[in-house]
């Protein structure tokens, strides 16, 4: 059977199973579109309800159980979203406090460096004194 052949035998199925449904009331049996409109209310029998009642229960165990699937991954996604946080404050604070003591490492080795140029200085001043002194004699 082809696709269109499956679709043609569905069709006539469902218009077979809803005309019996259909009230053809006033028209006699006519296929107007105005008949096809008027549906009678159709009883269920145990069976049809029991199966409706079991697809209810179905229905709110499986909602019942989304629901609770649905609040554990969002509050272990809260619990994995939370240690981030609090790692990535963690990583900023030790961050900050190696920026700090490079700040302090940087000060000192300018002070060092500082003092070994007045060192270095005064030396040269030493040894311009003293060549000095030497061509001079």
């Amino acid at each position: 059977m082809t696709k269109k052949d499956v679709r043609s035998s569905i069709r006539a199925s469902i218009e077979t199973t809803s005309s019996s449904i259909l009230d053809s009331g006033d028209n006699n049996g006519s296929n107007s579109p105005t008949s096809k409109k008027k549906c009678v209310k159709k009883e269920f029998n145990n069976t049809e309800l029991n199966t409706v009642e079991n697809f209810k229960k179905r229905l709110e165990e499986h909602k019942d159980f989304l629901h609770e699937s649905m609040t554990k991954f969002l509050n272990s996604l809260y619990d994995e979203l939370e240690n981030s946080r609090v790692n990535l404050e963690a990583s900023c604070v030790r961050s900050l406090q190696r920026y700090g003591d490079s700040i302090k490492k940087l000060e000192s080795l300018k002070n060092q460096n500082m003092e070994s140029s007045l060192k270095l200085q005064k030396m040269q001043n030493m040894i311009q004194k003293f060549s000095d002194k030497i061509t001079q004699v």
